[in-house]
């Protein structure tokens, strides 16, 4: 493995220590990254166009419905027969995520910002993109699929508490599930951007100066390191070919909350003859009507997750 190196008196390589702290504050980067909103490559967010679809899902509301008929003075019976229940479609959300990539960074930009690792046990050469996946950016990534979740979304109706503590920011609704009268469920979407501690330890990795001399540079999530070259290497890593930071709805790999559709199939019947029906008001003085109006707590009508591929 290509870590970095750092000097603490002498030439080391970075403990694992020091990659965890230098992989999570790559996270905490992405997820800054994709607070930014659907602009920022690897976001998700709902919208009728644009980008990439990963699915979608409609909110039904099952609705009231009267079966009338007149008086026909026959004798006989006069009243229709009760009515089925109706569905309305209230919204479809459609969701999207930009699976854009961003520009590599240059063979000048590796040299004068990237961190300098020991190759071949006798070597001191700067990392490139190879080595960069293998050391820090493919450990940020199963962390933030499978580990602490920094750095990625998840559905929930409250602030989710996966991954160890820290926070959430909540990116706005993602499904609205409504019923006749049965309640609304408002579901989130949530982007996780940092633990309450912070892993590993601190180190400064080395790169080469101008003067091809040797100097300490810093891990922030501002600093170049992270910003011109582990950064769009890992959006870059996530977002073509390997699909590891792309998101689908219904389908995929890791599951990031379940959000549904729901509606009561449950109902109530009334008649009459004239007067005022329940829901539907006022009647004609010949007209006998029965009604069924929702009633009950509501059913799974369309269920469905989202996924990390």
């Amino acid at each position: 493995m290509s870590l970095p190196l750092k000097y603490d008196g002498d030439l080391r390589e970075f403990s694992t220590a020091e990659r965890n702290r230098l992989s999570y504050l790559l996270r905490v980067a992405y997820s800054d990254h994709l607070n930014a909103g659907s602009s920022a490559q690897g976001s998700i967010y709902v919208a009728n166009s644009g980008n990439t679809s990963i699915g979608s899902l409609v909110d039904h509301r099952s609705t009231a419905q009267i079966n009338t008929r007149a008086r026909n003075f026959s004798g006989g019976a006069d009243y229709p027969s009760y009515p089925s229940l109706g569905t309305s479609s209230i919204a479809t959300y459609n969701y999207r995520q930009n699976r854009n990539t961003v520009t590599a960074p240059s063979n000048s930009v590796l040299d004068d910002d990237n961190y300098v690792y020991v190759f071949n046990t006798s070597h001191i050469r700067v990392a490139g993109q190879t080595e960069v996946i293998n050391s820090i950016v493919d450990h940020a990534i199963t962390q933030l699929r499978t580990g602490d979740e920094v750095g990625s979304y998840r559905i929930s109706t409250s602030a989710p508490s996966s991954g160890g503590a820290g926070t959430w920011t909540d990116k706005g609704t993602w499904f609205q599930n409504t019923t006749y009268s049965a309640g609304t469920t408002t579901y989130k979407l949530w982007l996780k951007r940092s633990l309450s501690s912070v892993p590993g330890t601190a180190a400064q990795p080395l790169r080469k100066r101008s003067d091809n001399n040797l100097q300490q540079s810093s891990i922030a999530t501002s600093g170049d390191l992270i910003q011109n070259v582990l950064l769009p290497v890992m959006i870059n890593r996530g977002l073509s070919g390997t699909t590891n930071l792309q998101y689908n709805v219904g389908s995929g790999t890791v599951n990031r909350g379940q959000f549904k559709d729901t509606k009561q199939t449950g109902s109530t019947t009334s008649q009459g003859l004239g007067g005022s029906a329940p829901v539907f008001g006022g009647q004609s003085s010949n007209n006998y009507w029965r009604t069924r109006v929702p009633s009950g707590s509501a059913s799974d009508d369309g269920v469905t997750n989202l996924f990390l591929v």
